[in-house]
């Protein structure tokens, strides 16, 4: 399970795409799955991974405006344990002002 706090610096966001890749293998979420009113931030999201897989994760979480382009992406990986959590803390920022910090829960 992936559990990450989302911050976002970019204005009028109404949907996240969430890319989790480990281990040659990716999950793409998007969040809500149909895109609705414009996005509250901070927000937390928590993702199951399918399988028990473990390893080195890379997340990538992109806003998506409402005419569904991409306007910031935040990135963050670690460590994940099988049947455990990570936390994870993402900043989504336009350009090349994202940054991430990385919690992670054993």
């Amino acid at each position: 399970m992936v559990h990450s706090d989302v911050s976002c610096d970019v204005p009028r966001v109404f949907q996240l795409r969430i890319t989790v890749s480990s281990g040659g293998m990716a999950d793409e979420k998007l969040v809500p799955e149909t895109a609705g009113a414009e996005m509250g931030f901070p927000s937390s999201l928590t993702l199951i991974m399918s399988g028990s897989r473990s390893g080195n994760v890379d997340v990538v979480v992109e806003a998506i405006d409402n005419d569904n382009q991409v306007v910031g992406r935040g990135l963050a990986s670690g460590e994940l344990v099988a049947e455990e959590r990570i936390d994870l803390q993402i900043l989504i920022g336009s350009g090349t002002s994202a940054g991430s910090s990385i919690t992670l829960n054993h």
